[in-house]
């Protein structure tokens, strides 16, 4: 809520925000005891403040060093993203009971609209486990 008292005006804040993701994958089972699975998602964020007024001429008047122009405040809460995740792993199995996993994970992350330094970047992530239930 913007505004103040002794007469200011006020007005709701309103924003357009807009966000998807999509997603697949595959999993691949040519035995019983071996299968390799992939999943792909990418998400893509934006959201922006529609532009906004802060009118106070009485107090301008009456403090001119303290006028400001607020103008472009809307532009510093933009946000505008982008992330690829990329999943893929193989299992296999020995026994019912005992199996060993591989896997990877990247993720890439892209900020489009960077206001307060750099927040791209990616990762890479390799792995493996042995599982065993009893």
């Amino acid at each position: 809520m913007m505004g103040g008292q002794d007469g200011f005006q006020r007005d709701m804040l309103s924003q357009e925000t807009e966000s998807s993701t999509i997603v697949a994958g595959i999993r691949y089972t040519p035995s019983k005891k071996f299968n390799l699975g992939i999943n792909v998602s990418q998400t893509d964020s934006e959201q922006e403040l529609d532009p906004f007024e802060l009118p106070a001429p009485d107090y301008v008047d009456t403090h001119p060093t303290m006028s400001f122009d607020f103008s472009q405040s809307h532009l510093y809460s933009m946000i505008d993203v982008s992330r690829l995740d990329i999943n893929a792993d193989a299992n296999f199995k020995f026994t019912n009971d005992f199996w060993l996993n591989f896997y990877y994970r990247y993720s890439d992350f892209e900020d489009n609209v960077t206001l307060f330094g750099d927040m791209n970047g990616s990762i890479n992530i390799f792995g493996a486990y042995l599982g065993w239930s009893f």
